[in-house]
């Protein structure tokens, strides 16, 4: 990390804590994951972690972190790189928020700070994940939490958490490790919660994504804005192709300050990318 990036890092770990055990549990905790990180020994688990107090937005908040999971790398690019961040000017003031691949509830948490009159309904299968997400949300009322996969059709599929929390992911069937989990087409979160419109969908779902763009997709008339991370063998020209075909228009980082894909519906013909 160079200077101006360790500083940045450590100006935001003071104005952001709202107390000093706060600031020295997190400066402590992660350079104790990089060492854990550098030696391969991190470990996915049950526990709920560590409770950090914080303001975002000029907003308090408690946020709840494991050491060991990868939980803080995470935290560092939600809330200090602003992954998710989207200007203004690009998106302002949606309604209905939906998460997939909500992970601990660091980005639902982000976008129910920054729109606190959306609604947000966050989803994520993993078991281990979701103990947290449950803590990191508790406080925020315009939150449903979901443990579940999003996937092309409802039905029961076998899920396999990975050493690093946000990696864990929808496995193959007869793959070892595995647990089976409740999975819902979107269009059927949208029946199950009454959402008519997503205004904002947030997907990260580590490689799902190929299947619920392509299979069973008509739900994508209802979704008004997407930002999305996606994962190989899925392209971007597969996206393209995927989405422009219900009328979006992909705009890449770093246009207009983005810093992940983002597909929008706001935005005419004479201005998508070629």
């Amino acid at each position: 990390m160079g200077l101006s990036n360790f500083l940045s890092k450590f100006r935001f770990c003071i104005t952001s804590s709202r107390s000093i055990l706060t600031l020295t549990n997190l400066i402590y905790q992660s350079k104790k994951f990089n060492r854990l990180y550098h030696k391969k020994a991190i470990a996915n688990s049950y526990a709920t972690g560590i409770r950090y107090k914080f303001r975002f937005f000029g907003k308090k908040t408690d946020l709840f972190m494991r050491t060991e999971t990868g939980d803080i790398n995470m935290f560092y690019e939600i809330f200090w790189s602003r992954m998710y961040d989207i200007p203004e000017n690009v998106l302002s003031s949606p309604l209905h928020i939906v998460d997939l691949g909500a992970n601990v509830g660091f980005t639902t948490l982000y976008f129910a700070l920054k729109y606190p009159d959306a609604k947000i309904v966050s989803i994520e299968p993993s078991k281990m994940n979701f103990v947290v997400l449950q803590k990191n949300v508790a406080q925020q009322k315009n939150v449903k939490a979901l443990n579940a996969a999003v996937w092309f059709e409802s039905k029961q599929i076998p899920f396999m958490d990975a050493s690093n929390a946000y990696n864990s992911r929808i496995a193959e069937t007869g793959a070892e490790h595995t647990y089976t989990i409740d999975a819902y087409n979107v269009e059927d979160i949208l029946r199950k919660e009454n959402i008519d419109t997503i205004d904002l969908l947030k997907i990260d779902i580590e490689g799902a994504e190929k299947d619920i763009l392509q299979k069973n997709r008509e739900w994508l008339n209802k979704v008004k804005n997407i930002i999305i991370e996606i994962h190989e063998p899925y392209t971007f020209s597969d996206l393209q192709k995927d989405l422009t075909a219900y009328g979006f228009t992909i705009i890449s980082p770093p246009e207009q300050g983005l810093k992940m894909l983002f597909a929008t519906k706001n935005r005419t013909k004479s201005n998508a990318l070629n």
